[in-house]
């Protein structure tokens, strides 16, 4: 029988969320070429695995329904299995927040910054 769960056992548990979270954002960046403001507004409506497609609204308001990667929808299969367990009670956003939030765009560039240096990858700012 285990004990109680240590600091570090939640530090590492939120770092795999974080992880699987990274990965999927990337993956529906990378597969289905999604801008930052699109991916940022991506609702749990909008996903339809099954069909791999995505509905998105770009600018001018516009939506429109974009194909999803295998690697992208194995990814948000596995975050959102993840985060069922962290979205706080009525959040909609595809992506969310240690918090529970929807993620803004500013984290997303920050948590992509931060996996392109940790593969060595050369900073680009605009």
């Amino acid at each position: 029988m285990r004990g109680p769960v240590s600091e570090r056992e939640h530090r590492l548990a939120d770092h795999a969320a974080l992880e699987q979270r990274d990965l999927a954002l990337m993956e529906l960046l990378y597969s289905s070429g999604l801008r930052l403001a699109e991916l940022v507004g991506l609702d749990l409506p909008d996903l339809d695995l099954l069909d791999r497609t995505v509905r998105v609204t770009g600018k001018g308001r516009k939506v429109r329904i974009v194909p999803v990667g295998r690697k992208a929808v194995t990814a948000l299969e596995a975050w959102l299995r993840t985060r069922s367990g962290l979205a706080t009670e009525g959040e909609t956003a595809v992506f969310t927040s240690r918090s529970g939030r929807r993620i803004g765009p500013r984290a997303i560039q920050a948590r992509v910054a931060y996996w392109a240096r940790r593969q060595g990858l050369p900073m680009h700012r605009p």
